[in-house]
């Protein structure tokens, strides 16, 4: 023990020495001689570390001033050497004063210890900086942290909120969860924060551990990158035996400074491996938080200061890869109007676009390929779908599928499943226009008769493609009727009007209401009465939509044409059309007061010779055919 003591007597006394003559260049502040000042002051460091080692204590006031690795040798070297020894890293060959292989690998098992990434063994500003913390150097206040304001400060107050995702998908990354802490009294740096996965929300089995579902855990510090760390190694994690479903991952080397006052806001984003082979249940649920401690800094005193709290967490989900993506299903301004298409008697027909519809993938998600693409068709009951439709296809953004299997769950009802098989992709933000195309088989088939109708429809939910799994918005639409006549007419509706005749204000005013219409005969020559019963029509209430009985005692109708009339019909030539007018005039006694009407062309009778009417167009929609509403006074 004397000799111990004597020893340290006489290294003191040099120090004082070495302290005097660095205390002399400094006061005199030689340029020239700075470099030895600095030489004199690690020299001061290493015998204080010495000291520190013979006493069988620390040295509390060494600081580390270089960067030293392979190769480095000199006073702090010996100081970095002695400090490693004696926090239990072995150097076989002591405090040489030189930088080789065995310091470097003691200084990477102290960094891996300590959160220090990457954990190589090169001694740094950051392994530097945390050294000379936890050794109690300063440059800024006695005995705390480099850097801080003085006092001891205290963590306060930690929230947690969602991140900007709720989910992550397989093979990529998301911010899942936000935590923010209160720095109060004084300045303070992060050093350290355990993150908890708890998988007690799910069922997991024992090949589908965290470490088996995440690939790289990020942590920002108020928008600062300041960890990134692989969490793919079941070794790495600190707790990871899943004691009630809880496994702990710590972060080291934060080294992020928040100043008294302020609030930290830490960013957690997780990356999904996608390579795993993982259950469904591991696809779900995962509850993230800093539990009890969790989050560890140091103050300017040098104290430690920690909080946690389970009960501030985050849930997240972890899908599959797309299934974050959206296909939206919604009408289309090309799905044509309801209309006469004309098929043969003995052949099938043309290729007539009974449906057109949007495709939409949305800009938020990814772009999505199609697999299969069903659409129905339902027809006039007691017909069956698969006599009437001697062919199907999809025109696609101009591109044709035509493969497709037919299934039916009625006559009257049936379903094409075109497969599409990936070779049609919805870019992401953008729309698409598929029109359905069918062909008829003919009349004679005894498949149908003329005047059944067919209506196509799709389901979005029925859509299957790569990531589309979620279909919202319109997922439903509907295209309009059509009617399937060998012969007969096309009518399109051109101009309506509704004009008030006012008499003497009070019970005999009347309204007048035209339907302007043009008349296109297909495949022959047809014929429509010039007379009144040529069309029938009907009055409606504005408000409710609903019928208004009439009677030939308050109302009165007429048709007129610039057709040829022939033995007193209007004739319109096969492939020609012609321009028809349909007036209804509306008796105000047969009005109810205060209410508003309008006139509704409901049928157009017609033969194929100057005969009476065999045959019938129905208005279809109907509201292309009606006019405007008016209020007459009673």
């Amino acid at each position: 023990m004397v000799a111990t003591t004597n020893a340290i007597a006489k290294i003191a006394a040099v120090v004082a020495g070495l302290g005097l003559v660095a205390m002399s260049f400094a006061s005199f502040a030689v340029p020239a001689k700075a470099a030895t000042a600095d030489e004199l002051q690690a020299q001061i460091n290493a015998l204080l570390a010495q000291i520190a080692a013979m006493n069988g204590g620390s040295s509390a006031s060494a600081t580390f001033t270089m960067d030293l690795t392979l190769g480095s040798s000199g006073a702090e070297v010996t100081a970095l050497q002695n400090w490693l020894i004696k926090g239990g890293y072995a150097i076989p060959a002591g405090a040489t004063g030189y930088f080789g292989a065995q310091t470097q690998s003691a200084l990477a098992a102290w960094q891996k210890a300590n959160g220090v990434t990457p954990a190589a063994g090169y001694f740094g500003p950051v392994t530097r900086a945390k050294v000379n913390g936890m050794a109690g150097g300063s440059t800024g206040s006695t005995g705390g942290t480099s850097g801080l304001s003085g006092g001891e400060a205290s963590l306060e107050d930690l929230q947690a909120t969602d991140g900007e995702d709720d989910e992550v998908e397989l093979g990529g990354s998301a911010s899942v969860a936000e935590f923010e802490v209160d720095v109060e009294d004084a300045d303070i740096e992060l050093q350290r924060l355990d993150l908890t996965f708890d998988s007690t929300a799910v069922a997991v089995d024992d090949d589908d551990e965290p470490w088996n579902v995440f690939g790289e855990v990020t942590i920002s510090i108020d928008g600062k990158e300041v960890a990134s760390e692989d969490v793919s190694e079941e070794d790495d994690w600190l707790d990871n035996d899943g004691t009630n479903g809880e496994y702990v991952f710590r972060f080291g080397g934060l080294d992020s400074v928040v100043e008294e006052g302020e609030t930290a806001l830490i960013e957690v984003t997780v990356e999904a491996d996608g390579g795993a082979d993982l259950g469904t249940n591991d696809l779900a649920v995962w509850e993230l938080y800093i539990d009890t401690d969790g989050l560890r800094g140091t103050d300017g005193e040098g104290i430690e200061q920690y909080i946690g709290d389970s009960t501030e967490n985050v849930t997240f989900d972890v899908v599959e890869e797309g299934a974050d993506d959206e296909l939206d299903v919604n009408a289309s301004a090309e799905d044509p109007d309801a209309t006469v298409l004309q098929v043969e008697d003995d052949s099938r027909s043309d290729w007539y676009t009974v449906f057109a519809f949007e495709l939409e993938a949305d800009e938020d998600g990814g772009d999505i390929e199609i697999d299969t693409l069903p659409v129905d068709f339902t027809v006039s009951a007691g017909e069956t779908v698969s006599d009437m439709l001697n062919d199907v296809k999809l025109v696609i953004d101009g591109e044709e599928f035509d493969d497709f299997d037919f299934t039916s769950a009625a006559d009257t009802f049936g379903s094409t499943t075109f497969d599409i098989d990936g070779d049609f992709t919805v870019e992401s933000g953008e729309s698409v226009t598929v029109e359905v195309m069918v062909e008829f088989t003919g009349e004679q088939s005894a498949a149908y008769e003329a005047g059944d109708t067919v209506t196509a429809s799709v389901v979005g939910a029925n859509i299957e493609g790569d990531g589309a799994d979620s279909v919202v918005g319109n997922g439903n639409v509907t295209g309009n009727t059509h009617t399937l006549q060998v012969s007969g007419i096309n009518v399109t509706p051109v101009d309506d009007s509704a004009i008030i005749s006012v008499v003497d204000g009070v019970d005999n005013d009347y309204a007048t209401f035209e339907i302007e219409v043009e008349v296109e005969a297909f495949d022959e020559d047809i014929f429509i009465d010039d007379a009144s019963n040529s069309f029938t029509f009907q009055f409606e209430n504005a408000g409710t939509g609903a019928a208004f009985a009439t009677t030939s005692a308050t109302t009165s109708q007429s048709v007129s044409s610039n057709a040829t009339i022939q033995s007193g019909f209007y004739r319109v030539d096969a492939g020609e059309t012609e321009t028809f007018t349909f007036t209804f005039t509306l008796d105000p006694q047969a009005a109810a007061e205060g209410v508003q009407y309008r006139a509704q062309l409901l049928t157009i009778l017609f033969n194929d010779t100057a005969a009476a009417a065999d045959a019938t167009w129905t208005a279809n929609p109907e509201n292309d055919y009606q006019t405007n509403a008016v209020l007459i006074a009673d």
